[in-house]
């Protein structure tokens, strides 16, 4: 049984997606001397979508190639939500 729909999970893990996108680009402006956690986190962002991507198998494809589309958006919620409160962290710390 499928608690939340695909489109809702999607737009989820795309607007986490861009928080940490987002962040991640400001604190790699604003502290040029320490980039690579922030563009591993734009990494990591990018490499999850490419994943869904690969296992997406067109829109009318079979439920084996659908659920496992559901579990790496669900996969890229999670990730992105503790990307986020780690980045959001340094944030607040940052701005005082």
């Amino acid at each position: 049984m499928k608690a939340i729909s695909e489109n809702l999970l999607f737009s989820l893990a795309v607007l986490i997606s861009a928080c940490v996108v987002l962040a991640s680009g400001y604190l790699c402006y604003v502290s040029p001397a320490r980039q690579w956690p922030y563009l591993l986190a734009v990494a990591v962002v990018g490499v999850a979508w490419t994943a869904r991507h690969l296992a997406n198998g067109g829109r009318d494809a079979n439920p084996t190639s659908s659920a496992a589309r559901r579990k790496i958006t669900q996969a890229i919620i999670s990730s992105g939500l503790l990307l986020a409160i780690a980045l959001g962290g340094v944030l607040i710390a940052r701005l005082g």
